[in-house]
């Protein structure tokens, strides 16, 4: 059994040793105002008659939208770029991970708040959230982000439907294979 302080022991190494990794999740980014991924549904599980309180496979929520009322993505990504891409104050939890050297943080996250703060705190980020992105890397940065999910910048790419999760294996390869080595 792997205890608390072995947890913590071994991790501390890693961050000696500079070889820590890190696996964000929407929590981190809530006190920003971000949404759950259940609150950022809420719209438009309404708009097909969903309730969201009885709703647990969230990527049908998602699809069953998609089918039912928008027949594209278009209006995903307009909802993902309207609510992660405004201003908001970088949370102290980003602003104490951006001071720790980790060399890898992966996330699912669509915000670029992780990247806001290691700018801050005057490193750079090479963000992956691409396949295409995984082909390169850029000198100069003191770490690598892998955004599983996308980013809102590019909305069309992001995964949220149930299609995107059980195409993820073909369309995301490269990521599952940086993950798993």
């Amino acid at each position: 059994m792997i205890t608390e302080g072995y947890f913590c022991a071994r991790y501390g190494a890693s961050l000696d040793t500079g070889t820590a990794a890190l696996f964000v999740g929407a929590g981190l980014s809530m006190p920003a105002g971000f949404p759950s991924w259940k609150t950022l549904l809420q719209g438009i599980a309404g708009e097909v008659g969903l309730d969201m309180e009885k709703e647990t496979d969230l990527p049908a929520v998602a699809q069953f939208y998609v089918n039912s009322v928008a027949q594209n993505r278009g209006r995903l990504g307009q909802i993902i770029r309207d609510t992660f891409q405004h201003p908001v104050e970088i949370p102290d939890g980003h602003r104490i991970l951006a001071r720790l050297p980790i060399s890898h943080v992966w996330t699912q996250n669509y915000d670029e708040l992780l990247e806001r703060a290691w700018e801050l705190h005057g490193k750079r980020l090479d963000v992956k959230s691409r396949n295409a992105d995984l082909t390169s890397s850029h000198p100069e940065a003191d770490g690598i982000l892998y955004k599983m999910h996308g980013t809102a910048g590019i909305p069309d790419e992001i995964v949220l439907t149930k299609d995107d999760y059980e195409r993820y294996a073909s369309k995301r390869r490269g990521f599952r294979q940086v993950f798993a080595s």
